[in-house]
């Protein structure tokens, strides 16, 4: 591959973008993008963590814009998590319509759970269902990688209760 800036050879070590020809650099490959989806690159790269909307917003339109890009902004969000995915990318929305991004080889939802803690996949409902009742809900977090807490209140939203603290699981 040739360095976007002197035209030698170079080989990139991470994802990156290049605001001048509006594309996505990465080990995998290079990615044409539009200019807004360049933007909102820019901006999730420059950020260690999940990005709000209204951050991309000003980024994206400017601060003094104070008219709602919500819409607009999911639509960039999801053109570019297509052209990203060529190169091994994604991006997440968190709980509060943040959005992050991350290899997607290097996926570990219990690090994003943090930021998004109230996504509960199949397996883990099935896994609380099957467990609830006759496991101690501190031994059913552990194994799921959430608290206590979170585990009581998933159960009772299922409708699951026990006669006892560790007695069988009796559907509500």
């Amino acid at each position: 591959m040739k360095c976007p800036c002197c035209g030698g050879e170079w080989t990139p070590s991470k994802l990156m973008v290049d605001l001048t020809t509006n594309t996505a650099i990465s080990p995998n490959g290079v990615v044409a993008l539009s200019p807004r989806e360049a933007e909102l690159l820019h901006v999730l790269l420059s950020s260690n963590r999940p990005v709000s909307n209204s951050k991309i917003q000003d980024a994206l339109y400017g601060i003094v814009d104070e008219e709602d890009h919500t819409t607009s902004i999911r639509v960039y969000v999801s053109m570019l998590r297509a052209n990203l995915a060529k190169l091994g990318y994604g991006i997440f929305v968190t709980s509060n319509r943040g959005y992050y991004l991350t290899n997607q080889a290097n996926y570990n939802p219990k690090r994003i759970s943090k930021f998004n803690a109230n996504v509960w996949t199949e397996d883990e409902l099935r896994y609380i269902s099957d467990h609830y009742g006759s496991v101690p809900a501190k031994q059913i977090a552990e194994v799921l990688g959430r608290t206590e807490q979170a585990v009581w209140q998933k159960a009772r939203v299922l409708g699951l209760r026990s006669s006892n603290r560790f007695g069988r699981c009796i559907l509500a």
